[in-house]
C-alpha cells in the first residue's frame, strides 16, 4: 500500500468522475437515510457496474464524511447481499 502512494504509479481505471461525485453527494446527504433503533443513521455501502465491460464507474464505502484509509463497507463488508441480489441474477447475462 505504501509503495502505490509513494512511488509515483499511474492507476488507470474505468471510474468515471461525474458518477463517483454524484454518488458521494448522495451519500453525505443523512435526511436520505433512515434512522435505526438507537438513532443512528443507517449505514450502507455502493458499487456501481458498467454491465458491459464489468469496470467499475463509481464506489463509496458508507454514509457521512470520509475518513483516509477508513473502513469501506463496499469493499471490506463481509455480510451476505441477501435478496438485494435477486433482480441481478434475473438480469445479467
Amino acid at each position: 500500500q505504501e509503495e502505490i502512494l509513494t512511488r509515483g504509479y499511474k492507476i488507470y481505471t474505468a471510474m468515471d468522475q461525474n458518477i463517483q461525485t454524484a454518488l458521494e453527494n448522495v451519500y453525505r446527504q443523512s435526511s436520505l437515510f433512515p434512522s435505526g433503533t438507537s438513532g443512528q443513521i443507517i449505514q450502507s455501502g455502493a458499487i456501481l457496474v458498467d454491465p458491459s465491460t464489468g469496470g467499475v464507474r463509481g464506489l463509496v464505502g458508507g454514509t457521512g464524511e470520509k475518513v483516509f484509509r477508513g473502513f469501506n463497507r463496499a469493499t471490506q463488508l463481509k455480510r451476505q447481499p441477501g435478496s438485494i441480489m435477486k433482480p441481478i441474477t434475473v438480469y445479467t447475462p
